[in-house]
């Protein structure tokens, strides 16, 4: 590491310019609204244009650094919990190109890699049906705030078009990021909000197993058993030799031992479970 970024590592250290650094976002939104409301838009984004530099800096010396100094870098920038709410909020708006160039590299492996998760959900079209009301929302916001301050016109705007695009990100993510099996490695996913990676070699048993939990879809972890359910439904267990971190948007990393998820064809999950846990052995 370079002397300057040795310098500002120690300056980051001090416990006053961590507590500051962890609140800096706040504080600039509120004075972009003072000062946009005041002089214009151009001048509260160019606070931000200063606050994303000052951000991007610290950034680039935690990128080049490694273990528990990138760890408290990061931590200077944002506490843990926004930085994976903000990492799944980032692959959410993402899907759409992720989903399509993975589906395109999985088309070229041509093996069966690929396992969809939406069979008898109604997640997909409830959010399918809410678009157009989301889009009426955008124009009817903007529409009616006509007469508002700039900056609160805009920004409302803005909002309702965030809320349209998490809605495709996330209608994208169950279609185009299913369960995937390949060289050895496992994905479970659901959505773009959650992914469980496991090594083939790490399960020790894969099995068609019909389980109902409630009515709700989502990620679920009881102790160190998760379950990736649809519509309260799972249908494949998968246990594993030794605990593997599972990340979740809002609550704390934890490990897990035990898999329950739900695939369209449970069967064919299995086998392929089956392969990347031998991958020698050819294929029945």
């Amino acid at each position: 590491m370079s002397e300057a970024a040795q310098r500002l590592d120690r300056v980051l250290a001090r416990p006053l310019v961590m507590r500051i650094g962890r609140y800096t976002w706040l504080v600039t939104l509120v004075a972009f609204v003072v000062l946009a409301q005041e002089f214009g838009v151009a001048a509260g984004a160019a606070l931000l244009a200063i606050e994303l530099s000052l951000t991007l800096g610290v950034a680039l010396v935690a990128w080049r650094v490694s273990g528990a100094r990138r760890e408290f870098l990061l931590g200077v920038l944002l506490p843990p919990i926004a930085r994976r709410l903000l990492a799944a909020e980032w692959r959410i708006l993402c899907a759409l190109p992720a989903g399509l160039i993975e589906r395109r590299a999985d088309r070229r492996a041509g093996a069966e890699v690929r396992f969809a998760y939406r069979r008898g959900s109604s997640e997909l079209a409830f959010g399918v049906a809410l678009l157009p009301a989301l889009l009426a929302e955008l124009v009817i916001v903007h529409l009616l705030l006509a007469g508002a301050p700039e900056v609160v016109r805009w920004t409302l705007t803005l909002l309702s078009l965030y809320a349209m695009l998490w809605v495709i990100g996330f209608i994208t993510g169950l279609v185009l990021l299913p369960h995937r099996v390949h060289r050895g490695e496992i994905a479970v996913r659901f959505s773009a909000l959650h992914l469980l990676r496991l090594r083939g070699a790490d399960v020790v048993d894969v099995q068609v197993f019909e389980r109902r939990d409630g009515d709700r879809s989502g990620v679920l972890v009881d102790g160190r058993e998760v379950r990736f359910q649809m519509g309260g439904r799972t249908n494949v267990r998968l246990d594993l030799g030794r605990p593997t971190r599972l990340v979740r948007p809002i609550a704390a990393p934890v490990d897990v031992t035990t898999v329950f998820l739900w695939a369209d064809d449970s069967e064919a999950f299995c086998r392929a479970t089956e392969q990347a846990r031998r991958p020698g052995v050819p294929r029945p």
